[in-house]
C-alpha cells in the first residue's frame, strides 16, 4: 500500500500528458528533449517519486534494452522497454 501511495504522483504526471503513447513517457523522462534518455535520467525520475530503486537495478534494465549498447535509450528502444 505504501509503495502504491508513492507511485500515485508519478502516475498523475504520466496521465496528465495529452496522450498515453510511448512518446508521452519519453517526454516525461527526456526533460532536455535530446531524443534519448540515460540510466541517470530514469533513475532521477524514479527517485523524484520516491520509488525504491538502485542505480544498479536501473542499469540492469537499461542494459537489456539498450540494443546498440551506447548507454542511451532512444524512442525505438523505449518502445521495446515499455
Amino acid at each position: 500500500m505504501q509503495r502504491e501511495t508513492r507511485l500515485i504522483p508519478m502516475r498523475r504526471i504520466l496521465m496528465d500528458q495529452e496522450d498515453y503513447t510511448i512518446k508521452a513517457v519519453m517526454n516525461c523522462l527526456d526533460v532536455e528533449a535530446r531524443g534519448w534518455v540515460t540510466t541517470g535520467d530514469i533513475y532521477k525520475f524514479l527517485k523524484n517519486y520516491d520509488v525504491e530503486v538502485t542505480m544498479g537495478k536501473v542499469c540492469g534494465i537499461v542494459g537489456v534494452y539498450d540494443c546498440d549498447m551506447n548507454g542511451k535509450i532512444n524512442m525505438r528502444e523505449m518502445q521495446i522497454l515499455v
